[in-house]
């Protein structure tokens, strides 16, 4: 009897494994499949995270009429953290907002927004680089639902993250491919 237990528990762990291969072979070859359109022409663009290392100049609003600092400007340099100019020093310009920029002093983490025209190259700040934070909230999430759950935590964990991948991998990208939504929603939850 113990052994059939076993043999039966290994056949189950075989084809969940053969499941999740199928499932990320088909996710691979349809994310392949969709050509993605961009909704504007971002040609000589890129978004990059930098860090401040030096204030320039600045006017951040911090006069007596503005009590929050999300107005003014500032010329700030930047070192590159990503992409092809990863390592490069350069200025760059803030003009902090409620929309666009950040309140910059040395050693904030930001996106700037890179513009290639001939053989120029121009920085400005975005935004903040949130994105250690909300990776430091999702592994917290996940390890606090793991401890409190136990085995259920840990499947429960498991069945977001292959909901998110379901929804990232095959429902937008059926919908950006013009599938009725009822019809993509279903295959989406069947899956």
């Amino acid at each position: 009897m113990k052994l059939m237990i076993n043999k039966r528990r290994l056949i189950q762990i075989i084809l969940t494994l053969v499941a999740f291969i199928l499932f990320f072979a088909i996710i691979w070859w349809y994310g392949r499949r969709v050509e993605k359109t961009p909704l504007q022409s971002s040609d000589g663009m890129t978004f990059e995270s930098a860090e401040v290392v030096e204030i320039i100049n600045g006017n951040t609003g911090t006069g007596e009429n503005d009590v929050s600092g999300m107005a003014g400007s500032q010329d700030v340099r930047v070192k590159i953290m990503t992409g092809e100019h990863k390592g490069k020093i350069m200025e760059a310009g803030n003009l902090n907002g409620y929309l666009y920029g950040a309140n910059c002093k040395v050693g904030t983490k930001v996106i700037v927004q890179l513009s290639h025209y001939e053989d120029t190259l121009s920085a400005n700040v975005y935004g903040y680089d949130r994105g250690t934070q909300i990776y430091v909230l999702i592994g917290l999430f996940i390890v606090v639902l793991c401890v409190i759950g136990g085995r259920r935590g840990i499947y429960s964990a498991i069945a977001l993250i292959f909901t998110f991948i379901c929804l990232i991998a095959l429902y937008l990208p059926m919908l950006y491919q013009g599938w009725n939504p009822f019809v993509a929603t279903i295959l989406t939850v069947c899956i």
